[in-house]
């Protein structure tokens, strides 16, 4: 509710009410923020429109393409028996467009529900 806060960019912290615009004054990086939570979860951003999926022989997304995004995922590894236990969420996302990339690295899921 109070805004974004911008850390570690030259000039020093930055704030606005709009992180997307507030990333790209500061860096120039045309990032579709809200979409990130929809796709970190291997979903489409309804907002952005249609979405074309592949899925891999598990079952869960291996890409997704969207608004000229196209989101990569990797999944950690199933048990031995194939068996994944609780929600199933990926540990890295690559999102890329044209020169533009993002990469989310997830150590660890918190106050995820299975």
């Amino acid at each position: 509710p109070d805004g974004a806060l911008l850390e570690g960019v030259e000039g020093g912290p930055r704030r606005g009410f709009d992180a997307r615009m507030l990333l790209l004054e500061a860096t120039g990086w045309d990032v579709p923020l809200r979409a990130l939570p929809a796709w970190i979860r291997g979903l489409r951003e309804p907002a952005l429109g249609p979405a074309r999926i592949e899925y891999g022989t598990d079952g869960l997304p291996r890409y997704m393409e969207q608004d000229g995004w196209r989101i990569q995922y990797h999944w950690p590894p199933a048990a031995g028996d194939g068996t994944r236990a609780g929600p199933v969420l990926p540990d890295r996302v690559e999102a890329t467009r044209g020169e533009a990339r993002v990469r989310l690295v997830v150590d660890e899921w918190m106050g995820v529900d299975g």
